[in-house]
């Protein structure tokens, strides 16, 4: 079984999405890199392979006094968000439901009862507006973010580290990343980070006319799905209407509510979903001030029948140019605000165990335990790192040896091997070695790496595909300089 301590920290979501983390694996779909470019796709945070998800939200009570503007005026109601534009953004999240979870093939599934609770509290500053507004880039500073879910039970928590509190978040239609411009990013961060609401986005809640009180409209597909999480909307839809036009702390604001049955599919099939929103925009600061949803969701099986129930309820409150000292021009001319291997790469560290390293995001944690863990990248290829105490680290030649007997065990025609290869000196040794050779009727390039620590050591098996093979190579050799043992490894 699985060591979960070992495990990143990938539970949670912003309960927006709560619910589906009952049965997430670690899966990555991030496309497959061709050339040498840097592409949207190559850090593409990992998607997912969950229980149906949504954002699940809260209803707002206010007191409203009769507004300024005459009754049947048409307001334009409309928030740009141009490069330099800046907001403060706090938002609470409460969940609550049950889940139908497969335990055995043998065995009827277990009805397990979850809550949820969350609150955020950052400043962002909007970067640039790319193209005909589809993509936008911003960046965050959090002052808070916490995560605390109840699930049988299991009590989970998790949080953002104070090192990578600044955040620069990339949206365009069916993809978001994330990264910090001041360090990689755990897996449960960045998971916790994608699924978190862009407000940007929210842009699409409000009408595309002036508009009158009384009036309708239906709300932008894009804005449909950043609440709901849907791919798909096959029925159903939100549809907005402008209230009125009410007095709050003496400000003009819009009262919009927002309300509709949706039926649709996202990565995990079908599910359902009944939302109810109010909305406050500030008639005089052009923005969305306040936004409350409730919301129930249904998860469906392949017959349409529902096998788990959830409900909550969302709050944010926004407020315009909160002036925050690391989102200054001066503050962002020191960090790279651009995607890149580097500052996409993703962490694993395992404090008990001593042991960190570094990844690319087209890989996938795999299996994590008695000192082996595994990594899995899109394209197929596949990486095996074991720890040994310092005696046990063989020397490359002998490693090498091992391995041309193994691969000629399995009857794989071998086509060319590479001597090892000093790549660091201690005190952190680092040699490499290769052997070209047909496995299982497919041509792959077996990488193999053995690294020498004060603390111990490790060895590094790859298997890559051979099409890819340059890339795959670099990014094995990356991860193994990464790898850290912060405490000694013992013998077991």
């Amino acid at each position: 079984m699985v060591n979960r301590k070992l495990l990143p920290s990938r539970n949670f979501r912003t309960f927006s999405r709560f619910t589906s983390e009952m049965l997430r694996v670690y899966a990555v779909c991030a496309e497959k890199r061709t050339g040498a470019g840097v592409k949207w796709s190559d850090y593409s945070p990992l998607p997912r392979l969950t229980v149906p998800a949504m954002r699940l939200f809260c209803f707002f009570v206010t007191i409203a006094l009769p507004g300024l503007l005459p009754a049947q005026e048409a307001v334009m109601l409309r928030e740009r968000f141009d490069p330099g534009h800046e907001y403060h953004v706090t938002t609470r999240v409460d969940l609550r439901g049950e889940l139908t979870i497969p335990v055995d093939k043998d065995k009827p599934a277990e009805l397990v009862k979850m809550t949820g609770r969350g609150s955020i509290d950052y400043d962002e500053r909007v970067l640039t507006l790319e193209g005909n507004a589809a993509a936008k880039k911003t960046i965050r500073q959090y002052k808070s973010i916490d995560f605390r879910r109840q699930t049988g039970d299991r009590l989970q928590e998790i949080s953002l580290r104070p090192e990578v509190k600044r955040i620069v978040v990339m949206k365009r239609p069916g993809a978001k990343v994330s990264f910090s411009p001041d360090g990689p990013l755990l897996w449960g961060e960045i998971d916790m980070l994608r699924t978190d609401v862009f407000v940007p986005w929210l842009s699409g809640l409000l009408p595309d006319r002036a508009t009158k009180p009384g009036e309708t409209w239906r709300v932008s597909d894009e804005a449909v799905a950043e609440l709901t999480d849907m791919d798909k909307i096959e029925r159903g839809g939100l549809t907005g209407k402008f209230e009125a036009v009410e007095t709050h702390g003496g400000r003009q604001l819009a009262h919009i509510t927002l309300a509709g049955d949706l039926e649709g599919v996202n990565e995990d099939g079908p599910n359902r979903q009944r939302l109810s929103c109010r909305l406050y925009y500030d008639i005089r600061g052009e923005y969305i001030s306040y936004l409350s949803i409730n919301g129930e969701h249904f998860l469906l099986d392949k017959n349409g029948k529902v096998n788990g129930q959830f409900s909550g309820e969302f709050v944010m409150i926004r407020q315009l140019n909160p002036r925050s000292a690391a989102l200054t021009n001066e503050a962002l001319a020191r960090v790279k605000l651009d995607p890149t291997i580097e500052n996409t790469q993703l962490l694993f560290d395992d404090a008990d165990a001593g042991v960190r390293f570094t990844y690319p995001r087209r890989w996938r944690l795999g299996r994590v335990q008695k000192g082996q863990i595994t990594l899995d990248e899109n394209g197929g290829s596949g990486l095996l790192i074991s720890l040994e105490p310092g005696t046990r680290v063989p020397h490359a030649a002998n490693y090498l040896k091992e391995a041309q007997g193994y691969l000629q065990q399995q009857k794989s025609t071998i086509h060319r091997t590479t001597q090892p290869v000093r790549l660091s000196n201690a005190p952190n040794e680092l040699d490499q070695f290769a052997i070209e050779s047909e496995v299982a009727n497919q041509r792959v390039i077996m990488d193999y790496l053995v690294a020498r620590q004060p603390n111990g050591g490790a060895t590094f098996a790859g298997r890559l595909i051979y099409n890819d093979r340059e890339a795959l190579v670099r990014d094995v050799e990356g991860i193994a300089r990464s790898l850290v043992l912060s405490k000694k490894l013992e013998a077991k």
